[in-house]
């Protein structure tokens, strides 16, 4: 004679309500870092249309625009990390005492900074453009593909191309800031999405206001599931192993469990 078997039935929170409003995550192109050198392009353009700066007279508004391009390129070619950012703070500091204490290493600074750099204001506005250009193809190569919430489904949206859906059930989401100067300029960081353990479903880089963007996702995912269908399990008194049995939500459970 069989034993009578245990039912066990998953709990859904009433609090997960469904969400409709419009989410997208996707992938963006470095160049969007490179924004406070577009401002200082546009900026030194202004000022350079005031003054009487010449090739004999040049002033400082060249060496002041270079150095900040060069800064803010390190941006796209470095990892600031907690311990890289420490580091090049310590020795940023480092140099400074040294000049303040040695001649010849202040006289080295001075001669590599105290240099005659002209440049009209054509060369900060062509600047400009071609910044504004690299951002619009960056902006339009983003859109090329999307990931959004659908029903119970993740979406996985690229042009010409059908969706690729994937079950929300058992996704995971991590959120990784690595880059503290990325994360300084637009908040920026990393979304991973995981199906299952260890299981990569797919990587976004430089997401803007990462962890916003994290908790809606996160918020939607948890609607997505409340959505899918109920579960419910029974113990096997054999192996004492849970078997899963699975119906839609709302719908009235076998009246009898397999045998």
């Amino acid at each position: 004679m069989n034993e009578p078997r245990q039912s066990i039935k998953t709990d859904r929170s009433p609090a997960a309500k469904p969400r409709s409003r419009e989410f997208r995550l996707r992938t963006y192109s470095s160049v969007i870092f490179l924004y406070p050198t577009l401002l200082m392009a546009i900026l030194a353009g202004l000022i350079s249309g005031f003054g009487d700066r010449s090739e004999t007279e040049p002033g400082t508004l060249g060496l002041v625009f270079t150095v900040f391009f060069f800064v803010n390129l390190t941006v796209l070619t470095f990892d600031y990390t907690k311990k890289a950012t420490i580091g090049v703070g310590l020795s940023s500091l480092a140099i400074g005492l040294l000049a303040g204490i040695s001649p010849i290493v202040a006289d080295m600074i001075s001669g590599t900074f105290n240099q005659p750099l002209f440049m009209n204001g054509s060369f900060y506005w062509i600047w400009t453009l071609l910044l504004l250009l690299l951002m619009a193809v960056g902006h339009g190569i983003s859109r090329l593909e999307h990931w959004t919430v659908n029903g119970t489904d993740l979406v996985r949206n690229r042009v010409m191309q059908q969706g690729e859906r994937f079950s929300v059930d058992g996704v995971t989401v991590s959120l990784e800031i690595r880059d503290i100067a990325e994360y300084a300029l637009l908040r920026a960081g990393t979304i991973t999405l995981y199906d299952g353990p260890g299981s990569l479903l797919a990587r976004f880089e430089n997401v803007p206001n990462v962890k916003k963007a994290e908790l809606d996702l996160q918020q939607l995912l948890t609607a997505a599931r409340y959505a899918l269908p109920a579960h419910e399990y029974y113990l096997d008194p054999e192996t004492g192993e849970a078997v899963e049995i699975a119906y839609q939500e709302g719908q009235v459970p076998p009246p009898e469990l397999p045998a």
